[in-house]
């Protein structure tokens, strides 16, 4: 029945008939059963051939399988002859090679003169310097660049006012081409420009900055002002790296210039940009301005000092402005500066109207966009026995309960047990903390309430009263926090109270109870949904930090070291202390400022 001597299972040897060879492998295996696992002798037994020295272990793994290349069956890959159209492909002129680059592609289009290729030049740098400005170096391609700023120093349009009125460009379609040409080159170096290296570049080069005056100067018309606002952006850019060397700069000039006449918001903004940047360089080259008496060794300060009005007064009035925060960042860096030097800050709070747009706004700015609504209502509540917490003319234990008008008694005759002696109670007695009746005062107020109109025949459609003990044991339906309890007395007597409740002052209809609550149930529900919006927008916030907070309590703290600005701030204290329970962006900084207004007492 079984035998040792029989495999126990089929393996790849035994289906080839000779043990220890696999079919199609003429090495043999050094394994019995073909190396697999589970033969006559466990697996992974060394085949003991006739010649030990001839062992050559192989490890088990996948059958080798041939493998058809040309060499080994040719019949399977027959050979493509050439044909007199693979020739003439392989020989064209150009095949397999890549051309010109990309960039000087462009640079033999804009010298070709063509008008289709230079459109096509100033496209493609166009869509270049928009996707990735920080791989257009402008210092590797320094001809290119030269190419580009002369095209624009050659435009009429921007020179000539009688083109810049729009009378004789446009007339032509070569005007056109060039006005269009102009913006162009106008794009691509703003948008270039907000690499900092580009921006450097055209900073330190004669005919950049040229370019860039001649379009902030240029005459206001439908022609220029696309024009204009690319330069106020480009300027912006290069202002980290522009150092005017007098007043008279013609660049600082043109930005003094353009901030004090301008009403565009996209241009005060820029402009008030630029010359914030500028001052920092200033300070930076020369950190003495800041404490420095003597005003003409620094053109910025200087510029400031004389045009105070046209600059700084109309920076202060930008904090007036509610909700736009890129405005209001931009006037309260230009002020930070401005209060860094000590003689301005005296300046500007002299200023009486200045001091109070101060000392209210930056206050308000520290919760800006920060929801600080006080969800508090009053709701109108029946007249109580016991007005507010006052403990005088309490109702005693035994107080009867006030009698029902007429029309409020027949609405509850009709009604039935046991809602009729809840409504009744709610009607006659009020929930209070620290009121009480005795429980037969409570029971005799009812029964001479309704007993005259519960007789057999004196009134139809009445129902009887209800038992003295359900009607004490019902007390807790109506009066939720009420309590029933004993009393025990000084001469050894009891008294059974009902705890929690007292009479009315006057009754209240029942219907005026209910419309009471289902107010204060839809009141609760609005609360509830204000609540969820506030705080919505205070989670977005915290989630979204905004730079006019910080910047306006900088501010603050800057203007807080002069003996003037401290009394000017010391009676916003508590607004900055309850903006820090708002705000947690400010937490940082509150203690500077709230240790320069230290100890200050204001004016009487």
């Amino acid at each position: 029945m079984y035998n040792d001597n029989m495999p126990r299972r089929s393996t790849r040897s035994s289906l080839a008939g000779s043990p220890g060879q696999v079919s199609g492998y003429q090495g043999g295996s050094p394994y019995v059963d073909g190396g697999m696992p589970g033969g006559n002798h466990g697996g992974m037994v060394p085949h003991q051939g006739s010649n030990p020295y001839e062992f050559v272990p192989v490890p088990p793994g996948p059958l080798p399988v041939p493998v058809m290349t040309p060499t080994v069956n040719p019949p399977m890959f027959p050979v493509k002859r050439p044909t007199p159209t693979s020739i003439a492909k392989a020989n064209a002129f150009g095949v397999g090679h890549f051309g010109i680059d990309f960039l000087t592609r462009i640079t033999f289009s804009l010298r070709s003169g063509i008008d289709s290729e230079v459109d096509w030049a100033l496209t493609a740098l166009v869509q270049a310097t928009f996707n990735a400005p920080d791989q257009f170096k402008f210092r590797l391609n320094e001809s290119l660049i030269a190419d580009l700023l002369g095209r624009v120093l050659k435009a009429r349009f921007l020179t000539h006012k009688e083109s810049a009125d729009g009378e004789h460009v446009g007339d032509t379609d070569a005007d056109d081409r060039v006005h269009q040409s102009v913006l162009d080159i106008m794009l691509i170096l703003r948008n270039a420009a907000l690499d900092p290296e580009n921006a450097q570049f055209l900073a330190t080069s004669d005919k950049g900055l040229e370019v860039v005056l001649k379009c902030l100067q240029v005459s206001p018309s439908s022609l220029t002002s696309e024009v204009l606002s690319y330069a106020v952006d480009i300027c912006e850019s290069i202002s980290f790296y522009v150092s005017p060397s007098s007043y008279d700069d013609p660049l600082l000039q043109a930005v003094a210039h353009l901030l004090e006449t301008s009403s565009d918001r996209a241009i005060i903004i820029s402009t008030t940009r630029a010359l914030t940047r500028m001052l920092v360089h200033e300070y930076h080259a020369h950190p003495e301005a800041e404490t420095e008496p003597k005003e003409d060794a620094f053109p910025i300060i200087t510029l400031l000092a004389r045009r105070w009005h046209q600059i700084v007064d109309k920076t202060v009035q930008m904090l007036l402005v509610e909700a736009d925060e890129e405005l209001i960042i931009a006037a309260l860096d230009f002020l930070y500066q401005i209060t860094r030097r000590g003689a301005f800050v005296t300046r500007l709070l002299e200023n009486n109207s200045n001091a109070e747009i101060l000392s209210t706004h930056l206050a308000r700015l520290l919760r800006f966009e920060f929801p600080h609504e006080k969800f508090i209502d009053y709701i109108r509540l029946p007249p109580r026995a016991t007005p507010g917490p006052v403990k005088k003319n309490v109702p005693t234990v035994d107080s009867p309960a006030p009698r029902l008008p007429e029309d409020v008694l027949n609405n509850l005759l009709t009604m039935p047990e046991p809602h009729r002696a809840n409504a009744w109670m709610r009607a006659s007695y009020e929930e209070t903390s620290g009121g009480e009746v005795t429980q037969i005062s409570l029971w005799k107020s009812y029964e001479s309430q309704f007993e005259p109109y519960c007789k057999e025949g004196s009134a139809p459609g009445v129902h009887r009263l209800l038992p003295a003990v359900e009607f004490i044991k019902n007390v807790n339906a109506a009066f939720t926090r009420s309590a029933a309890m004993v009393v025990s007395l000084n001469d050894g007597t009891k008294k059974f109270i009902i705890k929690g409740i007292q009479p009315r002052k006057e009754p209240v209809d029942p219907a005026t109870i209910d419309a009471q609550k289902r107010a204060e149930f839809e009141h609760r529900r609005k609360m509830e949904a204000r609540y969820a919006e506030y705080d919505q927008a205070r989670r977005y916030r915290l989630d979204n930090k905004s730079g006019v907070s910080p910047a306006a309590i900088l501010v603050m703290t800057n203007i807080a070291k002069s003996d003037l600005g401290k009394l000017a701030l010391t009676h916003v204290v508590d607004k900055v202390v309850y903006a820090g329970t708002v705000n947690p962006h400010i937490a940082q900084y509150m203690f500077p400022l709230l240790g320069e207004l230290e100890n200050v007492k204001p004016e009487a």
